[in-house]
C-alpha cells in the first residue's frame, strides 16, 4: 500500500473513532458501561499517532488525544474548553479557522497545509474536519485529525526536485525493471535516442542494444545480483533510425526496503563528438611523430653531409698541409724543423679538432656499424671528455632496426648523457 492510500486508510478508520468518540462527548451522566468504552478508546486514541481532537461550536477544546498534548506541548486538562487559537497559536488557527468554520456548517474538509507545531517546529499536516450532526442536521460540534505528513512532502518534495534535474538533464536518465522493460524515459533519452517515452515505456531495453551486445544487460543484472559496483564504462547503443553512437553509461541497482534488487537505472551520454575529437587528436599526434621523426632524420642528414665535409675537405686539406712541412723538414734538415714545431703542433690539434667535430655532429660508426657500435663510442667519449661512471650492456637485437629509429635512439642518448654532464 503505497503512502497515500496508507493515510486515506488511517483517516477513514479515524473517522470511525471520532464517530464513537463524539457519541460519548454527546451523552450526559456516567453509567459503569460508558466509562468502560470512554476508557477503552481513550487507549485506543491515544496509542494512534494522529492528533485526534473534539472543537465545540465555540471553537475551543472538548477532547484531545495523548499524541495532540505531546504535539502542542501541554496536558489534556489544560486544554479541555480552551479555545483553539490559545492552545495552537494565533498563526495555525488562522490556516484552519476557515476550514473548521466550514465543517461547523456541515461540510466535511479534507486538507493539507503547515502550521507551526510548538514543540515539532514547521510541520505538514493533513487536516480532516468532520462535522457532529444532531438528528436534526445541524452541527453541535467538529471532530479534528491532524496527521503529521511532514516527511511524506520532504520525500515528495525531493522526488519533485530529482525529477526536475532527471527532466531537465542533457543525458538520457533511463530506469527499467530488472527484466529489462523500461520505466521511466526523460526528455535526454528522446533527444538522444529519437523514441518518445510513450514509444520506449514498456519495451524492453533491448532495443537500444546493437546485435554484438545482446546480453549485455542481463550480464550487468548478473553483476548486480552478486554484489558488485558496477563503474561507468563505455560502449555502442543504437537510435530509433538504426544509427549507432559511442555511449558512456552509468548504472546503479534499485533495491527495496528489504534488500532484494528490483531494477536497474541508467545514466547514458552521447560521446560521439568527444570520440571524434579524441581520434583526430590521436592523427594529429601521430602526424606530428611523423613530422618530427622526419625532421630528426634530415637533420640528421645534414649532420652527416657536414660531418663528411669537414672530414674529408677541411681534415683533408689540414693532412696535406703537414705532410708538406714534413717535406719541407726533409729538404732542409733537421736544424730546420725547430721553428716549424709550433705550426706543426698546431697543425694536429686542428685535425685531432675536426675529426672530433665530425664524430660529435654525426659519428660515422651509427651508420657504418650501428646503434650499438655507436653507442660504445658514445659512452667512451662521455667517461674519456666529463670523467662519468657508465656502463653500457648492449643488445645485438637492436642493431637490425631501421635508420629513423637508429637516429631518434641515438639522439635520445646523447641528450640524456648531455643533461647528465651539465647538470647531475
Amino acid at each position: 500500500m503505497d503512502g497515500a492510500r496508507l493515510d486515506e486508510h488511517r483517516l477513514r478508520l479515524l473517522e470511525l473513532y471520532a464517530g464513537t468518540l463524539g457519541h460519548l462527548c454527546s451523552r450526559q451522566g456516567s453509567t459503569e458501561a460508558l466509562e468502560r468504552s470512554e476508557k477503552r478508546l481513550r487507549l485506543v486514541t491515544d496509542a494512534l499517532p494522529v492528533c485526534i481532537t473534539y472543537i465545540d461550536a465555540d471553537h475551543r477544546y472538548r477532547f484531545l488525544n495523548e499524541t495532540g498534548a505531546r504535539w502542542f506541548g501541554t496536558s489534556r486538562d489544560k486544554v479541555i474548553r480552551v479555545h483553539v487559537r490559545d492552545v495552537i497559536g494565533a498563526g495555525a488557527y488562522e490556516k484552519l479557522r476557515e476550514s473548521l468554520e466550514t465543517a461547523l456548517a456541515g461540510g466535511d474538509v479534507d486538507m493539507e497545509t503547515e502550521i507551526t507545531v510548538q514543540t515539532r517546529g514547521q510541520r505538514f499536516v493533513r487536516a480532516l474536519f468532520v462535522p457532529d450532526r444532531t438528528v436534526e442536521g445541524s452541527s453541535t460540534g467538529v471532530y479534528s485529525l491532524l496527521l503529521d505528513i511532514t516527511h511524506r512532502k520532504q520525500a515528495d518534495q525531493a522526488r519533485a526536485q530529482l525529477a526536475a534535474i532527471v527532466e531537465a538533464s542533457d543525458d538520457a536518465v533511463i530506469s527499467t525493471r530488472i527484466d529489462g522493460h523500461i520505466l521511466t524515459w526523460n526528455a535526454g533519452a528522446e533527444r538522444i535516442f529519437g523514441y518518445h517515452a510513450n514509444e520506449a515505456i514498456g519495451r524492453d531495453i533491448s532495443i537500444l542494444f546493437p546485435a554484438e551486445f545482446d546480453g549485455q544487460f542481463a550480464k550487468l543484472v548478473e553483476r548486480f545480483l552478486q554484489g558488485e559496483h558496477i563503474e561507468s564504462f563505455e560502449t555502442v547503443r543504437n537510435r530509433k533510425d538504426g544509427r549507432s553512437f559511442d555511449a558512456s553509461v552509468t548504472v546503479s541497482a534499485h533495491c527495496d526496503n528489504r534488500g532484494p534488487l528490483i531494477g536497474v537505472s541508467a545514466v547514458v551520454r552521447d560521446i560521439t563528438d568527444r570520440k571524434r575529437s579524441e581520434k583526430q587528436m590521436a592523427r594529429h599526434r601521430e602526424q606530428l611523430r611523423s613530422l618530427t621523426s622526419e625532421l630528426t632524420l634530415a637533420e640528421e642528414r645534414e649532420r652527416r653531409s657536414l660531418a663528411l665535409n669537414l672530414h674529408d675537405d677541411l681534415g683533408q686539406t689540414l693532412a696535406v698541409a703537414k705532410m708538406r712541412l714534413d717535406l719541407l723538414v726533409d729538404a732542409d734538415g733537421p736544424a730546420s724543423y725547430e721553428p716549424l714545431r709550433p705550426i706543426v703542433a698546431l697543425i694536429d690539434a686542428a685535425h685531432r679538432a675536426v675529426r672530433t667535430l665530425a664524430f660529435q655532429i654525426s659519428p660515422p660508426v651509427l651508420h657504418d656499424l650501428g646503434f650499438n657500435a655507436a653507442l660504445d663510442w658514445l659512452v667512451d667519449h662521455f667517461k674519456e671528455h666529463h670523467e662519468l661512471d657508465i656502463t653500457f650492456d648492449g643488445d645485438k637485437r637492436l642493431d637490425p632496426m631501421d635508420e629513423r629509429m637508429r637516429v631518434v635512439l641515438f639522439r635520445s642518448v646523447r641528450e640524456l648523457l648531455i643533461n647528465v654532464a651539465k647538470h647531475a
